[in-house]
């Protein structure tokens, strides 16, 4: 399984240390991170959970040897 990256607006990363990173994708839309959430499960990511609170989204995905949480905000 390859890393599944967001690749949608601007996109930043942050090397947030001890191995992990923080993709941050400004100017996206909802739609753009629905169909990443659904490339993740077809590369065989395990969706743990997705949740919606007022306008914004957030879900998890377990991988073979890494964890994906991806959230999307519209207000941002």
């Amino acid at each position: 399984m390859s890393r599944m990256y967001y690749n949608k607006g601007n996109i930043q990363v942050v090397d947030c240390g001890l191995g992990t990173e923080m993709i941050y994708a400004s100017e996206s839309t909802l739609d753009e991170f629905g169909g990443y959430c659904k490339e993740l499960e077809a590369s065989g990511y395990k969706k743990l959970y997705e949740r919606t609170l007022a306008d914004n989204v957030y879900a998890a995905f377990k991988g073979d040897e890494e964890y994906v949480y991806a959230y999307y905000t519209a207000n941002t």
